[in-house]
C-alpha cells in the first residue's frame, strides 16, 4: 500500500484525483515501486525462496513457454 497527502478527500472521487498529480503522490509511487523492486531482488537472490517460487510457478503452469 502506498499513501500520499490528500487532505480530507475521499479516495476515488474527483477531489482525491487532483491530489494524484502532486509531488507527494509522485514520491509515493516511486517509493512503492522501489519497495517492490527490492522485494523482487531479495526473492531472486535468496536460493531457497527462488527455488520455492519457481516450483510454485511450474506447478501452476506459469513457466510454460
Amino acid at each position: 500500500m502506498i499513501g500520499y497527502a490528500c487532505g480530507d478527500a475521499i479516495m476515488h472521487n474527483p477531489d482525491f484525483t487532483g491530489y494524484g498529480t502532486t509531488a507527494s503522490a509522485d514520491r509515493a509511487v516511486l517509493d512503492g515501486g522501489l519497495a517492490m523492486a527490492w522485494t523482487a531482488v531479495g526473492l531472486a537472490t535468496d536460493e531457497e525462496q527462488r527455488g520455492r517460487l519457481l516450483t510454485r510457478l511450474a506447478e501452476r503452469g506459469s513457466l510454460d513457454g
